[in-house]
C-alpha cells in the first residue's frame, strides 16, 4: 500500500508542478506538438522530474515561475490539496476495511476452534465404537450347525461373512434409519421395521451360542429406546 501511495503522490506532484507524464510526452511527440520543456520533464534524469534522483526544487520552482501565473498556481494548489484529502480518505478507508476483515477472520477462527474442541469427545466416542465393532467382528463366528453345507465352500464363507457383517452393523443401520428420515416419527418407524426383521436372527444366534450377539442386541435396543424417548419428548412439547 505504501508503494501505491508513493506512485499516487508522485503523480499528484507532477500534476501540481505542471510536468507532463511520460505517456503524455510520447503522445505529444507522435503528433509533432511536444515542447522542449515537456521532453525534458519526461526524462527520468531531468532535474525537473519529481521522480528523478537529480530533482532540483529550485530549478522546478524557476520553471514554474516561467510557465505558470499566480492564478494557475493557486488553482493547482487547490486541486492538489483536494487530491491529497481524497488519498488520505482512501487510505483511512483501506485501513478500516482491513482491520474489520482481520477482526472478522479472527472471530471465525475462534468459533472454528471452539467447535473443533466440542467435537473431540464425539470423535473419541466414535473411535471407541469403531474399535469395539472391529473387535466384535473378529470374535463373531457362526456355529457349525447354522452353516449350510449344500453349496460350495467359497459360497458358504461368502454368505457367512455377509450375515456377520449385517449383524455387526445393525446398530449403525438403525441409527442411519432414524437420522436419514424426514421426521423423527418416520425414522423411528423405519428403525422398528428393521429391528423386527433382524430380532429373530439375533435371538437364534444367541440361543446357538454365537459370541457377541447379546452385546449387539443390547446396543440395538438402547438405540431404539433413545429414539422412542426423543419422539415422546417432542410430542409432549
Amino acid at each position: 500500500m505504501q508503494r501505491t501511495s508513493g506512485r499516487a503522490g508522485s503523480s499528484a506532484l507532477r500534476d501540481y508542478y505542471g510536468l507532463a507524464a511520460s505517456a503524455s510526452a510520447s503522445a505529444s511527440a507522435s503528433n509533432g506538438s511536444s515542447s522542449a520543456g515537456t521532453a525534458v520533464a519526461s526524462s527520468s534524469s531531468s532535474p525537473l522530474h519529481p521522480d528523478s534522483i537529480n530533482f532540483s526544487p529550485s530549478l522546478a520552482l524557476e520553471n514554474l515561475r516561467r510557465t505558470k501565473n499566480a492564478a494557475g498556481l493557486m488553482n493547482d494548489q487547490a486541486r492538489l490539496l483536494t487530491e491529497i484529502r481524497e488519498l488520505d480518505g482512501e487510505r483511512q478507508s483501506l485501513v478500516y476495511n482491513h482491520h474489520h476483515e482481520l477482526v472478522a477472520a479472527s472471530e471465525t477462527i475462534r468459533r472454528m476452534k471452539t467447535r473443533a474442541d466440542d467435537l473431540t469427545p464425539s470423535l473419541d466416542a466414535l473411535r471407541a465404537s469403531l474399535t469395539q465393532i472391529d473387535k466384535i467382528r473378529a470374535e463373531l463366528s457362526l456355529p457349525e450347525h447354522l452353516v449350510q453345507h449344500k453349496s460350495s465352500g467359497g459360497d458358504q464363507k461368502g454368505r457367512q461373512a455377509r450375515a456377520i457383517e449385517q449383524v455387526v452393523e445393525l446398530p449403525t443401520r438403525l441409527r442411519d434409519c432414524i437420522a436419514l428420515e424426514r421426521t423423527a416419527d418416520e425414522g423411528l418407524a423405519a428403525a422398528e421395521r428393521l429391528w423386527g426383521q433382524s430380532e429373530a436372527v439375533l435371538s437364534a444366534w444367541d440361543e446357538a451360542g454365537v459370541h457377541g450377539v447379546k452385546e449387539i442386541a443390547s446396543e440395538c435396543r438402547e438405540v431404539l429406546r433413545e429414539a422412542r424417548a426423543r419422539v415422546s419428548g417432542a410430542a409432549r412439547t
